[in-house]
């Protein structure tokens, strides 16, 4: 940092704050937290800030120095984030990657067009290196942005083993563009090589990152797919389970009018006493019929139900739904994944109190689609966990 002036150091300051903000921002949206945002963002942002601000008295960035930074944040995404440890080891990677090679692609942009080594232009602090600069902290946020909205669309389908692989790519291509970085430019054709081979690396891990998506979208389809065939084998046990309750409705119906008829013969006739017996003996032996299914217009939402009911219903749970509406603008695998998750946390929670109950509302009209779902808990949760933080270890949402 020696001959730096008042303003190199000002602008430095600058870059390095809404950089460490960046990077902060990233990593709390990917990994999320059980803490205060407001604690995570200042930590995140001054760590980093501060690290930037000190490598630069041995070693450049660009070079050994963000190998030293994964380390760095991954001991501040397990200090302060949540996720576990493969995904925070595999948005560490992704960030240093991003970090690397925003970098490079600014720093080759300009190197390209005013004929400079990118070595030489990172070393020297005039508007050359301000103007890298600038166009590096663009390139860094489209990448942190995308990164973000592919994390929050393909969140449920990241498989472990599958993306340590793949996320090898970008560590080796880290260490080849490293070597190839230090190679001496003393002409203008090395140069341009040299930055044909960094934009050749650097489409070789975007077009990877397009086969992921590629790959977790037909993930998805494959996950749909085999959610519509439970459906329909669903639907064709409602066949039959309807006409069963078709038939006993009827059958119900014919008995109670048997017994109005009996219970008014005996009222008519001042004997009161008795029709009291005699309903209390009817209800005593269990023939007032309960239905315990749904038959709602939406068949996903029937089938997951009716697996919950008699779930309950065999574990001692008492449980009462509500469905109305026409429940129509939410995707059935939306439907699927948010209301099996929604119940099974419900009957988790209410199979640990004393007295075990859970109610079900789910309705609709032209703007929305509410789910409503209420459980008896073994203590208070208002008070031991006002924030209402999850209790589970494996996620952090």
């Amino acid at each position: 940092m020696s001959g730096w002036g008042v303003y190199d150091v000002i602008i430095e300051i600058i870059l390095n704050i809404f950089q460490g903000f960046m990077v902060t921002w990233y990593l709390q949206k990917c990994l999320g937290t059980d803490r205060e945002k407001k604690d995570v963002y200042i930590t995140g942002t001054v760590y980093t800030f501060l690290y930037l601000m000190l490598q630069g008295y041995f070693t450049d960035f660009e070079g050994v120095g963000i190998l030293i930074y994964l380390g760095l944040s991954l001991f501040f995404s397990y200090m302060m984030l949540g996720g576990t440890f493969i995904k925070k080891l595999v948005y560490n990677i992704m960030l240093v990657f991003v970090l690397a090679f925003s970098s490079v692609i600014a720093g080759n942009i300009v190197g390209l067009v005013l004929s400079k080594d990118f070595m030489e232009l990172i070393k020297t602090r005039n508007i050359d290196y301000y103007i890298a600069a600038f166009v590096n902290q663009i390139v860094l946020m489209s990448f942190l942005l995308i990164i973000v909205k592919m994390e929050e669309r393909t969140r449920s389908f990241l498989k472990d083993r599958y993306i340590i692989l793949t996320l090898s790519i970008p560590i080796i291509t880290i260490m080849v563009c490293a070597g190839v970085l230090s190679i001496d430019a003393d002409n203008g054709n090395n140069i341009v090589y040299t930055s044909v081979v960094i934009i050749g690396l650097v489409a070789i891990n975007i077009i990877t990152i397009i086969l992921l998506m590629m790959e977790q979208n037909i993930c998805q389809k494959q996950a749909e797919n085999a959610i519509q065939m439970e459906m329909l084998e669903h639907q064709k046990q409602n066949v039959d389970e309807i006409n069963k309750v078709y038939l006993e409705t009827k059958k119900v119906r014919h008995e109670i009018t048997k017994v109005i008829d009996m219970t008014q013969y005996l009222i008519e006739n001042g004997q009161q006493e008795r029709a009291v017996n005699y309903l209390s003996e009817f209800q005593k032996e269990g023939k007032l019929y309960r239905q315990d299914n749904i038959y709602s217009e939406n068949a996903i939402i029937n089938h997951i139900l009716n697996r919950k009911i008699e779930y309950c219903n065999n574990n001692g749970l008492s449980i009462k739904c509500m469905v109305c509406g026409e429940l129509k603008g939410v995707s059935d695998y939306d439907i699927h994944i948010i209301l099996e998750n929604l119940l099974d946390n419900a009957i988790e929670a209410a199979l640990k109190a004393v007295n075990k109950r859970i109610s079900v509302d789910i309705y609709s009209d032209e703007q929305a689609m509410v789910i409503k779902i209420s459980n008896t808990t073994e203590e208070n949760v208002l008070k031991n966990n006002p924030e209402m933080n999850t209790t589970k270890k494996d996620n952090s949402y």
